[in-house]
């Protein structure tokens, strides 16, 4: 307050926006904060910061009050302004989230298959294998519904995963493993990951197991 604010000023006041909406439910405050965030973020468009608050403020807070086809712009191009500002780790983020709306919004899943393959392709130089992972994880997961469209037999959650049993860090019977995928990678330490990579692995294996009407493997 006494020196004025700073590019980095944006991500605090984008931060603590979000807390408001969130846990404190103050929505109509948080999005005021969301507001002068992005007002910052104006005022230094050439800082590395700019393409990040503009992406977590359509994450975060724009979809509290705004449809979320409607909160954040189009992630290419969002994506390609923050690797032009050096940003490679939001570049990347940008990019996972819209292979994860894609399928959680109910894109047609061959849309989905080759959106997934775009972001591959445009994440893999960046060296942020995290959202790589996790963007390879939304493949694998098209690839077992597009390949397990049949009846409605709660038996075939099983089939939709590779049957590798003895696996410890996987449920009986349900190790996730496609073409552009490989669980046993991941969890055998192949694959540096965080709790973010292990949760989303999670995720990802509880809602195929839902499809396909397996309640009790979804609930694990």
């Amino acid at each position: 307050l006494r020196h004025g604010v700073s590019p980095e000023a944006s991500s605090f006041v984008l931060a603590y926006g979000f807390l408001l909406c969130d846990p404190l439910n103050s929505i109509e405050l948080g999005t005021k904060f969301g507001e002068l965030a992005l007002s910052i973020m104006n005022r230094f468009q050439t800082s590395a910061f700019s393409a990040r608050i503009e992406i977590l403020h359509g994450m975060m807070i724009a979809p509290w009050t705004l449809p979320l086809l409607k909160s954040l712009a189009d992630p290419k191009m969002l994506a390609h302004r923050a690797l032009e500002r050096g940003d490679l780790e939001f570049a990347a983020t940008t990019c996972w989230s819209q292979a994860f709306f894609s399928l959680q919004m109910g894109a047609e899943l061959e849309q989905t298959q080759r959106t997934v393959k775009e972001i591959v392709a445009f994440v893999s130089p960046l060296q942020q294998t995290m959202d790589l992972l996790t963007t390879q994880m939304v493949g694998a997961v098209v690839e077992q519904l597009i390949g397990h469209s049949g009846p409605d037999d709660a038996k075939q959650v099983r089939r939709a995963f590779a049957r590798i049993e003895g696996t410890a860090s996987a449920l009986p019977g349900s190790l996730l493993v496609s073409d552009s995928f490989d669980e046993r990678a991941v969890m055998s330490g192949q694959e540096p990951v965080n709790s973010f990579t292990i949760s989303s692995l999670y995720l990802f294996k509880m809602q195929i197991a839902t499809i396909f009407g397996d309640q009790a493997t979804a609930l694990k």
